[in-house]
């Protein structure tokens, strides 16, 4: 999906299907240009990526451990996704793999 606005596209998302999963997908990314960060098109987007899986059993997030993301994860949080799983190291030596859920 694109968040468009006067300037263009300012933002997306992607999910896909879970391969061996019924129901399940997972949202790989979602990012907007920095002049847009922090202007609730955020919410907006995450909204529209749920209203468009309505008819699935369940959405997965995943993002990282470190503090610089700490702002991606209180946004989750705040969106009643559940921190489901912590995988340690994953993407670097010292950088876990948080991983949040919510129902559809």
């Amino acid at each position: 999906m694109l968040e468009t606005t006067e300037a263009g596209v300012v933002g997306f998302s992607y999910t896909r299907p879970e391969a061996l999963a019924e129901g399940v997908w997972n949202l790989l990314a979602i990012g907007f240009r920095n002049e847009f960060q922090a202007k609730g098109l955020g919410t907006s987007l995450i909204e529209e990526v749920e209203r468009s899986l309505s008819q699935q059993r369940i959405l997965l997030v995943e993002t990282s451990g470190l503090d610089d993301f700490k702002a991606t994860r209180t946004f989750y949080e705040n969106r009643e996704y559940t921190r489901e799983a912590v995988i340690r190291d994953y993407w670097a030596e010292g950088d876990d793999k948080i991983v949040f859920w919510r129902s559809l």
